[in-house]
């Protein structure tokens, strides 16, 4: 079965753009459809493959600009309204809310319903990343 993506390994764009949207130096991968950048060939691992995959869906299903006025939207509530840092508003987003949530589920790609980012939308979860993969929830 092929791909349906491209592998880069670019470390200076991944941290450049990583530290643009996150605040951070610590992205390990991102997606620009039809690529998915990672800083390493080590971290290309299942979980950041579905990760980059369930973005490229969204973007598909957004048509493209639709996933980015989503996404501007958001990160100006969080920061204006709700007083976010840059972290949290990265990760307060719905289209990475989505992601994370569901980027160690195998089969997510296969059951995934048609706009589901927009679920994400009014149903946030309270969360911080704690390494590679790892997530550590803040709500019960």
């Amino acid at each position: 079965m092929k791909t349906p993506y491209v592998l880069v390994v670019a470390p200076s764009f991944v941290r450049f753009v990583g530290r643009f949207s996150t605040g951070t130096n610590e992205a390990k991968g991102l997606a620009a459809f039809p690529f998915i950048f990672v800083s390493k060939r080590e971290f290309v691992q299942d979980w950041l493959i579905t990760h980059e995959l369930v973005h490229f869906r969204q973007a598909f299903e957004t048509l493209f600009i639709g996933l980015a006025i989503l996404s501007f939207i958001e990160r100006l509530y969080a920061r204006f309204i709700l007083k976010m840092n840059k972290m949290e508003r990265y990760l307060y987003a719905a289209s990475e809310q989505e992601a994370y949530l569901n980027m160690h589920n195998s089969e997510y790609l296969n059951t995934r319903r048609f706009g589901s980012v927009f679920y994400y939308v009014t149903h946030k979860r309270n969360f911080k990343l704690i390494g590679p993969g790892q997530l550590e929830f803040l709500d019960t």
